[in-house]
């Protein structure tokens, strides 16, 4: 029988931010896929925004591909621009989240979907983006309807946030 302790939450994805450059090296950025606590606290800060784009998934109107990452770029930056930096922040473990977020924010647009869909091929291990928000969605309702209230413990945008460590 397997053990908590036996998981690996350690999965992570290298994205390159910069190319080697004569005798400059490349730069990269380690992510990992989001947990439970960091899909919340996303919904705290970007609550009416996510709705919306769950909304549009279930209605049809958009359908989210893994596999098309310029249509998930795009939704997510439709859904709110900061989204994107923020999840990318979240992913990798940022010490200072505010210094963090505004380099994430001002990253070229390749990177950023690289980054995005690095984090979302972790997040959704064995699920669809619809089923994912879907079951964010639930876990709203059975919590009291997040996205209207507003908690003493829910982190203000850009405030430094410790994620959970795990995947």
């Amino acid at each position: 029988m397997s053990q908590l302790s036996d998981y690996e939450s350690g999965a992570t994805i290298e994205v390159m931010l910069r190319a080697a450059k004569g005798d400059k090296p490349a730069q990269y950025l380690s992510v990992r896929g989001l947990s439970t606590n960091d899909v919340m606290n996303l919904v705290r800060i970007h609550g009416t925004p996510l709705a919306d784009l769950y909304e549009k998934i279930v209605t049809g109107k958009i359908e989210l591909n893994l596999e098309n990452s310029q249509v998930l770029m795009a939704v997510l930056m439709d859904a709110g621009p900061n989204i994107v930096a923020d999840i990318i922040t979240i992913a990798s473990g940022s010490e200072d989240y505010a210094a963090d977020f505004e380099i994430a924010r001002k990253l070229p647009l390749t990177v950023q979907t690289n980054a995005i869909k690095a984090v979302a091929e972790l997040t959704f291990v064995d699920t669809t983006p619809g089923e994912f928000l879907e079951e964010v969605v639930k876990m709203i309702a059975a919590t009291g309807s997040l996205l209207s209230q507003t908690t003493p413990a829910a982190p203000k945008p850009r405030e430094k946030y410790k994620p959970s460590r795990g995947g």
